[in-house]
């Protein structure tokens, strides 16, 4: 099994913890689920780090292979979102990947400046608005005068991500990206599909409109059209 693709899932709740590897296909290659009796407002951090320990070292045994990160999915009432508007003119010039990538630049940054002690987990572009008319996404050769944008901000208080962090990487093992649970049930709620092709899919792009965080930058390519995906 050494020569296996894999992916790790770590599901959180207050009242359910639930680890999933997948390969192939989204074959099952493990999982365990464990039901917690929480009468607190905040995860079991401690019973977190004994489920954690004792299933990643019995997946890095199946595996024959040391886990290295995974993805984890929260479902937790701490995930708030939060609304902006942006609004920037454009000179009556065609509609740029520049442009848009300053106008959801300074909005971010808003965004961690108010909301100072969060996470920002999802950027979701909610409408596109060019000299007032609305548009599902962004279409080519266009010229305004102004565009503005909608954007949805998920966000989870930084002390709370922070002992998730912790306790994972207690055990060498880094964090790919955090998903909220709600934030995929409210896209997938007409799809019969498990956690994991809900979460896979997601990070696939699902979500045209969805803003990808990544510190990397590449040589050849813009911020925006390496990571927003709003152009046709």
């Amino acid at each position: 099994m050494t020569n296996i693709d894999f992916e790790i899932y770590l599901y959180l709740s207050k009242k359910k913890f639930a680890i999933f590897v997948t390969g192939e296909n989204n074959n099952k290659l493990y999982q365990k689920e464990l039901i917690i009796d929480n009468f607190s407002n905040n995860l079991d951090f401690v019973g977190l780090d004994i489920f954690f320990r004792e299933n990643i070292f019995k997946i890095e045994k199946i595996l024959k292979k040391f886990v290295n990160n995974i993805y984890v999915i929260l479902d937790d009432e701490k995930l708030n979102s939060f609304d902006i508007s942006i609004k920037k003119k454009n000179s009556g010039d065609f509609v740029e990947s520049k442009s848009i990538n300053y106008a959801l630049n300074e909005a971010r940054d808003d965004c961690n400046n108010t909301l100072k002690g969060n996470k920002i987990i999802h950027i979701i572009i909610d409408s596109f608005y060019l000299d007032g008319k609305k548009y599902l996404k962004i279409p080519n050769n266009v010229y305004c005068k102004y565009f503005s944008l909608d954007i949805k901000f998920i966000c989870l208080p930084k002390e709370y991500w922070q002992n998730i962090k912790n306790i994972i990487g207690r055990y060498h093992v880094s964090i790919n990206r955090l998903l909220s649970m709600q934030y995929l049930k409210f896209l997938f709620a007409d799809e019969n599909l498990d956690l994991t092709q809900m979460a896979k899919k997601t990070m696939d792009g699902y979500n045209l409109n969805e803003v990808v965080l990544t510190s990397k930058r590449s040589k050849n390519m813009t911020f925006f059209e390496k990571f927003f995906h709003f152009f046709d």
